[in-house]
């Protein structure tokens, strides 16, 4: 008789480009923290750091995917979502470090309440993770930074994948899928009763130069894609903060380019938009 392997209770997704280093930390502390029932994918876009050789050598029991062209992270993460086989998929940056009992308040939240889709993570620097107490509270978010957040799997039948035409080669992907969840009548939450250590940009920021301008442009977007008139008005204040605090960080020229370039293409604005609004398939 043939003994079926046991299906993953959850799937953890991490994308990797030459970050080796941060790869084998987030991966050990993965193996080392995780209670549940799991599998850990790896998305590798062409690595030349030998980070695939790792996973080969070190992390046998990793399903790696070897893309042979980067994909960027729409793309690269949906091959995650589309082979993963967990009732839960985790996504998690390869420049995290995750702590004891990480996963299960997340899983808690999920299971407790029907309404919450999403479970984001407490991020912070890694030096500071252990100084920071879990504590058994959390807020609705109108989205979570998908470096570490939790979902119920049959929200990509729901609501679909990422994007991969409108939010490539990075920036708003997950903003953009989270609006479609709220829209789908779902909530979102961020815990403080899980959290992991974060750096934020380890491998792409310092090949990436446009990396600023990208992340805000494709806020923004999923911003134009989803708002309402009236949900967006509520956002100028936010926006003019950003806007304030780009004077004290040099990054001004940036933060405006990424508020006017989404206008440039108006007509796809509102194709998006009614796409959205429709329920109509993304295109891929």
């Amino acid at each position: 008789m043939v003994v079926e392997p046991m299906k993953p209770e959850v799937s953890i997704v991490v994308l990797n480009w030459d970050g080796k280093p941060h790869l084998k930390n987030c991966l050990e502390s993965i193996k080392k923290y995780t209670k549940p029932l799991y599998e850990v994918i790896v998305v590798d876009n062409v690595s030349k750091d030998g980070s695939v050789g790792m996973l080969k050598k070190e992390f046998k029991w990793v399903k790696l995917i070897q893309n042979e062209t980067n994909l960027a992270v729409p793309a690269s993460t949906n091959k995650g979502f589309r082979i993963s086989g967990g009732r839960y998929i985790v996504t998690l940056g390869n420049d995290t470090v995750v702590t004891e009992n990480w996963l299960e308040p997340c899983i808690d939240h999920l299971e407790s309440d029907g309404d919450v889709a999403c479970v984001g993570m407490t991020l912070c620097e890694p030096n500071l993770v252990s100084k920071i107490k879990p504590e058994d509270k959390f807020r609705y978010r109108d989205s979570v930074c998908s470096q570490g957040m939790v979902f119920r799997r049959e929200m990509l039948d729901n609501v679909g994948y990422y994007d991969e035409k409108n939010f490539n080669p990075i920036g708003g992907e997950e903003v953009d899928w989270q609006y479609r969840i709220r829209n789908a009548g779902y909530r979102i939450i961020e815990t403080r009763r899980s959290r992991i250590g974060h750096i934020g940009g380890a491998d792409s920021a310092p090949r990436n130069p446009n990396r600023p301008f990208l992340l805000n442009y494709g806020r923004m977007k999923a911003i134009l894609y989803n708002d309402s008139p009236i949900t967006f008005w509520k956002r100028v204040p936010g926006l003019l903060m950003t806007l304030l605090k780009s004077f004290q960080e040099g990054t001004t020229n940036i933060i405006l380019k990424s508020y006017i370039a989404p206008f440039k293409d108006i007509d796809n604005i509102l194709i998006e938009r009614r796409r959205r609004r429709l329920g109509l398939p993304l295109v891929r």
